[in-house]
Order: structure tokens, then C-alpha cells, then sequence
């Protein structure tokens, strides 16, 4: 088996855009050499079979600093407080560029000043971790739990078309105190909120996909601890107009995707509002579940908006063409395999596409 990469047309791409006459003409470039091995497995005596995978699509589109002025990290930091340190790596391009233009001793360079924040930051992280809890330690948690309720899906129904849990301005403490009062859950979050010590985020990028991490609590962070501790965030990101969903996890409600004031309810499918990620493709719900699954899923994931009419994205990152979140052509990719093979459904993942080929091949 022999396997080449070809990325010429993707690191162009990534910074003239998809349809530049420089970007398509590294593709006829690579469509020639695909005619060369053709060729030669004409003359060979032994049997190839030839197959061309594109592992994405790449969507066009002014980044999302070009438009609306300011970085993901930026629009982050403004709506923390003064005691939190934001760092953020908004690109992921450096090891592409080394290998296909041979600027190592740039690229070594970039690697070092990585490399030097994040010792920095490891540095400046504690090592022993307090949790922000949000249940009181001295109660039973079948009584703080909706699961452990009877008529849970009633109780459900009643937060959300009386009390807006989720879209209100309140403090957080006052809803957790309505829902105590009316129906008697019994939430909860810590008093103590990290004011009188440094909290660390990490805002990465991938394409028009943003990851936020804070790194002072041990595990994922809810919704009603955000809330708690960073009153303006995520309003500030779900209302954003660059910015197309949030998806976070409810103590509440398990896992949830923010749009303005849409909200789809994971664990249970439901749409509250309009279908804000309809436009995102058919299989969005299950890309964003499989996401939500990961050990390591951020405390907020934030994707840009799509433009359907220019079908345009906002990439967090400093390419105008871009991949690693959803919307557009990105989520376009295709393989050209032989007539001979069998496929029955539809290839959704990346575990799928492998199970394909394994099933082709051996």
C-alpha cells in the first residue's frame, strides 16, 4: 500500500481563498499528477486500485477579527473579570507551512515561543484544583436531581415555558432560588466564587471553531457555574451577530446549543425556537453529540455564523479559507474509489470512512 498526502491546493487555499486562480491552479497541478500514477499503473504487472480522499472541505470567508475587529479571544477577555488570564493559540497552520515550503527555521522559532507559553501557563496554574460545586455537600442527591423526580418531563416543560431559566437576566442565584422555591429541587452553586485568586481561560481555534477552557475547575464547567462566575459571557456569545451557537453543558438541563434566544435541548432533541442549525446539514445534531461525548470537550464550544446567501464562514483563526467547525463547503468532502466496491449507506465520520476502507480492502 502506498499513501501521499497532496497539500498544496489546502495551504494556498487557507490564505488566497477556495476559488483563487492561485488555489485552483495548484489543483490542476495535483490532477496532473494523479494522471502521471494513473499512467504508470497502466504499465505495471501488478494490480492497483487507485483512491483519492479529501479528509475536508474548505468555506470561504472574511476571519471573524477582519469583520467584526476584534478576535475571539479579545471578544472573550472584554467580558471577563480583570483577574482572569486569557491565552489563546488561534492557529493551527504552523507544521503545514514547514513541510510544504521548507521554512523550518521559522517554524522552529514559532514552535519555541509555543512551547515558552506554555510552560508560562503551566507555571501560573496551581496544582491542587478547588472544584466550584454545584450541589451542597449536606444534601441527598436524589433530591437535586430533575432524573430522580417523578414527572421530571413536566417539571421540564414548566421551567421552560414559565421561568426562561436560560434566557433570563437575572443573577443566576435568584433562578436557582425560583426553581427552589416553585418546585422544590433544591439547587444549588458554592457562595464562594474565585475572586480573590487568579482563574486561567485557554481560547483555541480551529477554522471557524472556538474552544474555551477554564482551567481552574477540575472538570467541565455547567452553565449554572458560568453563570455564576462570568455573569456577561455567554449572552455576550450567544448574541453575538458573528457567532452561530454555543454549545455548554446544564446542570439542569444536560446539554445544550445556544442561538440568540434559540435553544435545542440535546439529551432530549427538542427545539425551543427557531431550528437554528438546520442550516448546518442534516447531520449536525449527531456531529455536535459525538462532540459532546469526548473526554476533553471545552466548557464552551463556539461556532461562527454561516452566511447561506455568500456562503461565507468567520474563521477564529487568520485564513479566509478555513476548516474545523461547520458551515458551507467544508463539509463537503468526498472520495473517489472503485466501481467495484460496495457501498450501501451514506458515510457519516471519520470512524466510518476507516470502517469503509477496511472493509474494501483487507
Amino acid at each position: 500500500m502506498i499513501y501521499a498526502t497532496y497539500m498544496g491546493y489546502d495551504e494556498i487555499a487557507h490564505h488566497s481563498g477556495i476559488r483563487d486562480f492561485d488555489s485552483l491552479y495548484s489543483l490542476r497541478q495535483i490532477d496532473r499528477q494523479f494522471e502521471i500514477i494513473q499512467n504508470a499503473v497502466k504499465d505495471s504487472r501488478r494490480e492497483y486500485k487507485i483512491i483519492v480522499l479529501s479528509d475536508h472541505g474548505q468555506s470561504n470567508g472574511p476571519t471573524f477579527k477582519q469583520k467584526y475587529k476584534k478576535s475571539l479571544n479579545e471578544l472573550v477577555e472584554e467580558n471577563l473579570p480583570r483577574n482572569v488570564n486569557v491565552h489563546s493559540i488561534l492557529h493551527s497552520n504552523d507544521d503545514h507551512f514547514r513541510e510544504a515550503f521548507h521554512i523550518k527555521p521559522y517554524a522552529e522559532l514559532n514552535k519555541q515561543k509555543l512551547d515558552e507559553k506554555r510552560r508560562h501557563i503551566r507555571e501560573q496554574i496551581k496544582n491542587e484544583i478547588r472544584s466550584h460545586n454545584i450541589l451542597d455537600d449536606n444534601q441527598d442527591n436524589t433530591t437535586t436531581t430533575l432524573s430522580n423526580q417523578e414527572g421530571d418531563m413536566k417539571t421540564l416543560e414548566k421551567l421552560r415555558n414559565k421561568i426562561h431559566f436560560l434566557n433570563s437576566s437575572e443573577p443566576i442565584i435568584d433562578r436557582l432560588k425560583t426553581i427552589n422555591e416553585d418546585y422544590e429541587l433544591y439547587f444549588d452553586l458554592d457562595d464562594e466564587v474565585k475572586s480573590d485568586e487568579d482563574i486561567h481561560s485557554i481560547v483555541l481555534a480551529s477554522g471557524n471553531l472556538g474552544l474555551i477552557y477554564f482551567t481552574n475547575w477540575s472538570g467541565r464547567m455547567t452553565y449554572e457555574q458560568i453563570e455564576d462566575a462570568f455573569p456577561n459571557l455567554i449572552n455576550t456569545l450567544k448574541n453575538h451577530p458573528g457567532i452561530g451557537f454555543i454549545m455548554l453543558k446544564s446542570f439542569i438541563y444536560g446539554t445544550i446549543v445556544l442561538s440568540d434566544d434559540n435553544i435545542y435541548y440535546m439529551d432530549e432533541d427538542y427545539f425551543e425556537g427557531e431550528n437554528f442549525l438546520e442550516k448546518y446539514g442534516k447531520n449536525i445534531t449527531d456531529h455536535l453529540r459525538r462532540t459532546d461525548s469526548f473526554k476533553y470537550v471545552p466548557d464552551i464550544l463556539v461556532n461562527s455564523t454561516y452566511d447561506m446567501e455568500n456562503d461565507e464562514v468567520y474563521a477564529f483563526e487568520e485564513l479566509i479559507g478555513s476548516h474545523g467547525g461547520v458551515g458551507g463547503t467544508q463539509q463537503k468532502p468526498f472520495i473517489v474509489y472503485p466501481n467495484t466496491w460496495n457501498l450501501d449507506e451514506e458515510i457519516v465520520g471519520a470512524e466510518n470512512v476507516h470502517k469503509f476502507f477496511k472493509r474494501n480492502i483487507l
